[in-house]
């Protein structure tokens, strides 16, 4: 090792003996170097108005003194245009004299979508698709490529801040995240971004990106290099003209509602009736008691719309003081949660099980609705609900087998009151014959009269079996749902059902009701087995969503 050392600082000697031996090549390299220093301090005056640390460092990288650290891959770096108090990088470029692998790393901080880029070689800039959307993303090559993703999401009121995205259009990325082109400049590597350019950006070759003309901050250097005054100055003008580009785009449509409803769901048992087994209770133990269990299988149905609604056929309550009649259901109030997990909005009460276990166990179900904020209709409560600026109003009735003459006038006084608070008026009943498939002539009678009245849509359950459909001037009776998530019935021989969807359409301005479009009847099973009923009902597929959809045609011509 000694002898090592002595031979390296021998030929170290020899090579500087030699240089000043050689005075052409001593003036060539002072040459060199007085080059080297010169071009990096006026690059530096240069930048130092502008307090761009970055171009100091490229400015001797680029003469070779191996000061073009990855920006993207040292924490240190002070150039970074990436770092905050609240963001870590963790990059993975090379360090070379020429400034390559700016931004081969991801970045990620304070609620902000992590970005990848492709690393430019001599010194240029790539935008790493960074996003002020929470939850988007967005990815982009260097300048010299195609534009990266540049989509954004309304729900965050940003838009992708990626430089070399589609930002001329941004009605394309409303609330999906899509793609977008930027066209590139091949002359300078900049890709078009009039809404920067309308907020006073200037393209900047050194660092390829867009910026502002720089004000005084005390605030330092934000996520993406620009001091907070200047970002709040940015965000002003892009979050305005991204709210003039939704307001463009609402005011050229009408507003669109969508119900979907379904039959019984009845979230409990009785106790009396129904031995342990496959009861409600036991198959939600067997589950974990997991909540979202039971309507997991619809969950993205409902989920999609904008009002679900069910008829809820027995109480929660922890009341054990039953009713004189032949069946007495009731769910433990926490199952409340089913329904929430289930996004169903809104639940009638008005049915024959309600009062299963007295005026207290309805007064019971009515507190704990009210506390989990799932919405409720039936009897003399009626629903008015507002849904995308539109008025909507459920009511609610128990008919039963009693001739709808005799309820005429609470009927007739709640379409009154629906007409004259609500945009959309639906009226749900729970009437007709058990296990029949065609409604009766008081059924049709009733519905049609709802209709002349002013209802937009009537809906029917109780015969725990589906009946048919009608159009009834331009407007639809849906005279039975048939069950849905019954634990009224371990085993129920008929397990077809369906969830009933439409959609409405009302003009924007004055909130009328303009269209009706076609329903959308989706075929369901009850169970998601054959063998027994496990409560969680399930869309049907093919042949089987193809006999049930014969089944309600066929009913439908049925009715009297």
């Amino acid at each position: 090792m000694i002898k090592n050392k002595k031979t390296t600082k021998r030929k170290k000697s020899r090579r500087t003996r030699s240089t000043k031996r050689n005075p052409v090549l001593l003036s060539f390299m002072c040459i060199i170097a007085a080059v080297a220093i010169i071009f990096p301090i006026y690059n530096i005056i240069a930048a130092t108005g502008e307090n761009r640390a970055d171009i100091w460092l490229e400015s001797f990288a680029a003469c070779g003194f191996g000061f073009g650290a990855n920006k993207a891959g040292s924490a240190d770096a002070q150039s970074n245009k990436n770092t905050n108090d609240n963001d870590n990088d963790n990059g993975n470029g090379s360090g070379s004299g020429s400034g390559s692998g700016k931004s081969s790393g991801n970045s990620s901080g304070n609620g902000y979508a992590n970005g990848a880029g492709d690393g430019n070689s001599g010194g240029s800039s790539s935008v790493g698709g960074s996003s002020d959307n929470s939850g988007s993303s967005g990815s982009g090559n260097d300048h010299s490529g195609s534009g990266g993703s540049g989509g954004s999401d309304r729900s965050s009121d940003h838009i992708s801040d990626n430089s070399s995205g589609d930002s001329s259009d941004y009605s394309n990325g409303m609330n999906n995240g899509k793609s977008g082109q930027g066209e590139v400049n091949t002359q300078n590597g900049a890709s078009s971004d009039p809404i920067r350019e309308t907020a006073g950006a200037v393209y900047d070759p050194i660092r390829g990106e867009y910026t502002y003309p720089r004000s005084e901050s005390s605030s330092g250097n934000a996520v993406d290099g620009y001091t907070d005054q200047e970002r709040r100055r940015r965000d002003t003008v892009i979050n305005s003209q991204w709210d003039s580009a939704i307001d463009a785009s609402e005011d050229k449509g009408p507003i669109q509602i969508t119900i979907s409803a379904a039959g019984d769901c009845t979230l409990g048992f009785d106790e009396s009736a129904q031995s342990p087994g496959n009861r409600f209770d036991a198959v939600y133990k067997q589950n974990n008691h997991d909540p979202a269990y039971f309507f997991s299988n619809v969950f993205d149905i409902f989920n999609e719309d904008d009002l679900t609604i069910v008829n809820l056929e027995g109480p929660f309550t922890e009341s054990t003081k039953k009713a004189d009649r032949t069946f007495n259901f009731r769910g433990d109030p926490s199952y409340v949660r089913i329904l929430e997990e289930g996004s169903i909005e809104a639940v009638n009460l008005a049915n024959n099980h309600s009062f299963d276990y007295g005026q207290q166990g309805y007064d019971d179900t009515v507190r704990t609705l009210q506390e989990s904020g799932v919405k409720y209709f039936g009897y003399e409560t009626i629903l008015v609900m507002d849904i995308n600026g539109v008025n909507v109003g459920i009511a609610g009735f128990y008919i039963g087998g009693v001739d709808w003459t005799s309820r005429r006038k609470m009927i007739s006084d709640a379409l009154d009151r629906l007409n004259a608070e609500a945009d959309l008026k639906i009226i749900s009943f729970h009437w007709g014959i058990e296990g029949s498939n065609v409604p009766t002539r008081f059924q049709t009678s009733l519905a049609r009269f709802c209709i002349d009245k002013g209802a937009d849509l009537v809906l029917g359950h109780h015969p725990h079996v589906l009946q048919g459909i009608e159009n009834y001037n331009g407007k639809y009776a849906v005279y039975s749902l048939g069950n849905f998530s019954f634990g009224g019935n371990r085993n129920p021989p008929d397990k077809d059902t369906i969830i009933f969807q439409q959609t409405f359409e009302f003009d924007r301005k004055t909130k009328e009701l303009t269209s009706v479009l076609e329903p959308n009847v989706i075929p369901v099973s009850v169970s998601s087995v054959k063998t027994h009923n496990d409560y969680r009902p399930t869309p049907l597929k093919g042949a089987e969503a193809e006999a049930v959809l014969a089944r309600i045609e066929e009913y439908s011509s049925l009715i009297p």
